[in-house]
This record gives structure tokens, sequence and C-alpha cells, in this order.
């Protein structure tokens, strides 16, 4: 999807809640720590590899719109820092669709962690849209989500590497993040390197393609 596209998918119409417990916010985010310690340590390549191949499987699901078998697939990918995963699950949250528990708390903490840091700018903007919404004195309630949400999952603690590149034959910046492995070293996605190059070359195109609805790439 580009990125105007990618933008008119956010831009949906949000209500915020006023009420807001942390409880429910905060025990979610601490037994998702546990099973995301191996992040932070480094993962292998093969691993890597694993993440990536979970992350298109839930755009493409996603795409034909198979919620429930999209989620814990774009899951595995936006506990692992990839940016546009973690907005796709925010998204998700924020509309509960198929199965996901709607709820404004973790939207927040999903959208707020993936525009946390180097991010891309409709994300960015999407957020910063929603934060106007809420109530001055729910506030400093939501930015304690937020914060936790980045301490466990931004690109720090997951040791992702994002950069912006080109996009094939066009001066257009993407966002391009990067998991690193056990010895600090970014692994690509090779299929989608592989989709790049011979876009820019003149060959085929579109094998790393955005599935209609909704955001993809790392």
């Amino acid at each position: 999807m580009t990125h105007s596209a990618l933008y008119k998918f956010l831009q949906v119409t949000f209500t915020v809640t006023c009420a807001l417990s942390l409880v429910g916010t905060m025990h979610h985010a601490n037994a998702a720590e546990e099973r995301v310690d191996d992040a932070a340590d480094g993962l292998t390549s093969e691993e890597i590899f694993e993440v990536y191949k979970a992350r298109d499987l839930g755009m493409n699901l996603y795409a034909e719109k198979k919620y429930d078998e999209a989620f814990p697939q774009l899951m595995i990918a936006a506990t692992h820092g990839l940016k546009k995963a973690q907005a796709q699950v925010g998204v998700m949250h924020l509309h509960g669709l198929g199965n996901v528990k709607k709820d404004t708390r973790f939207a927040f903490g999903w959208i707020g962690v993936a525009a946390e840091g180097r991010s891309e700018r409709e994300i960015e903007k999407y957020f910063k849209d929603l934060w106007k919404q809420i109530p001055k004195e729910h506030k400093a309630s939501y930015e304690t989500v937020v914060d936790r949400f980045i301490e466990i999952y931004g690109t720090d603690a997951t040791n992702v590497d994002c950069v912006h590149v080109n996009a094939p034959g066009s001066q257009i910046r993407q966002l391009q993040c990067m998991l690193t492995n056990s010895d600090g070293r970014a692994v690509s996605d090779a299929l989608r390197d592989a989709a790049r190059d011979a876009e820019i070359g003149g060959g085929i195109g579109g094998i790393g393609g955005t599935p209609t609805g909704g955001p993809s790439g790392p």
C-alpha cells in the first residue's frame, strides 16, 4: 500500500473512551514481556526469517479479512518491533476486528510504539491526531500505557534497526525495519530485497508489494 493509501486506511472515526483502567493493560504488557525476552537477547537468522514470514502472512490474511487468523501472525511481528505490524495491531484493537478485543488502551499502546523513533510519517501523524482527542485529564494515563509499550516493544528493546530508503524507481522515502541477530547484525528480508532489486532493474515487480487492506513491510 502506498503512503497515501496507508494514511487513508488509518484515518478512521475514533471516539476516545474517557474511563481508563491501567490494570488490564499493564498485565497484558507484563505477560507479553516474558514472551519476547528472546528479542532483546538477539534472534538467530532463522528465527528472524520466521518473524518476517509471520508478518507477511498476517498482512495477507488481513487483506482477505481473515482477522482471527491474521491477528496472531501480526502479533509475532509486532512484539518483535516491526513498525507497520504494530500499527496494524493497534488498528485492530481500535475497531475490535474479528475476535480482537476492542480497547483504546491497547490501540494507543501499539500505535504509540509504532510511531516511536524512526517511523512512517503517516503513522506518526495518525498517532498525533488521535492524541489530540484525548481529554486533558486522561493524557497522563494514556502516556503511561504508551511508555510501557515502548519500554517492551520499542526499537531499543527489540533490537530493531529502522532506516528510510527510496522506493523502487522513485525518490519516495519508505521505512525499512530489520531485526538484528545475536551478533547484533541487521538481517534483511531476502525476498523483499530481491523484489526491490528486480523492480529497480525493470524486472518482475510486485513480489514484495503491499496487499490491499493493511500496511505491509517491516
